[in-house]
């Protein structure tokens, strides 16, 4: 079973409302795999293991290296990244683990750069910084790549709980509940606005 939950992580330094009811979990077995945020995951079933969205994974990327990244590196990473979404095997899934792996071993003096003040004076004013990574954005999408390969939440759906390959795979993004929540979404707007009108004092099916 597959369950899915969409939100990003939240703030540890901001208290939580929690996403469920805490008394209504005993009523649910837990899933195989789940699709939410780490901490949440956590929270709920320590054991279960999870699944992170390959879309999100790629669209953080993209917000980092923008579509036309102008260095060589970065445009090696956007590449690599478009491969997440698809990977259908665990050999394919340990070939891209040695490319991130190859790539932060051949850019890492690269992505270690840095810049500092005086060579930039303008943006030094503007962020009170001394020095700053010359490669911030790039640098800041391979570490979160790395970060989620370690954390071994990339390709959970490849592999059942005993570590044989999975037969069909799990859910790799959480497009299969985009839709559902879309219509959602679409209903609430709908009912927010009938609630407005019958606060207003024009709701038509009102009772004289």
């Amino acid at each position: 079973m597959c369950w899915s939950g969409s939100g990003r992580p939240t703030n540890p330094r901001r208290p939580t409302r929690p996403y469920l009811n805490a008394s209504l979990l005993p009523m649910w077995s837990p899933p195989t795999v789940l699709q939410a945020p780490w901490r949440l995951s956590r929270t709920l079933w320590p054991s279960t293991r999870v699944q992170r969205c390959l879309v999100h994974v790629h669209r953080d990327i993209i917000r980092d290296l923008t579509m036309h990244p102008r260095t060589e590196p970065a445009r090696a990473l956007l590449a690599l990244s478009r491969r997440l979404t698809s990977i259908t095997s665990v050999d394919q899934a340990s070939a891209w683990l040695t490319m991130l792996h190859d790539f932060g071993h051949t850019f890492r003096e690269w992505m270690s750069q840095r810049t500092f003040a005086a060579q930039d004076p303008a943006w030094a004013s503007k962020t009170g910084k001394t020095w700053w990574y010359t490669h911030e954005r790039t640098r800041r999408a391979y570490r979160r790549l790395a970060r989620l390969a370690r954390q071994g939440v990339l390709f959970t759906y490849l592999t059942n709980p005993d570590g044989t390959p999975a037969d069909p795979p799990a859910c790799a993004t959480t497009n299969h509940v985009e839709s559902i929540n879309a219509v959602v979404r679409e209903l609430l707007g709908v009912v927010r606005k009938l609630l407005t009108v019958c606060l207003c004092g024009f709701c038509p099916g009102r009772l004289v």
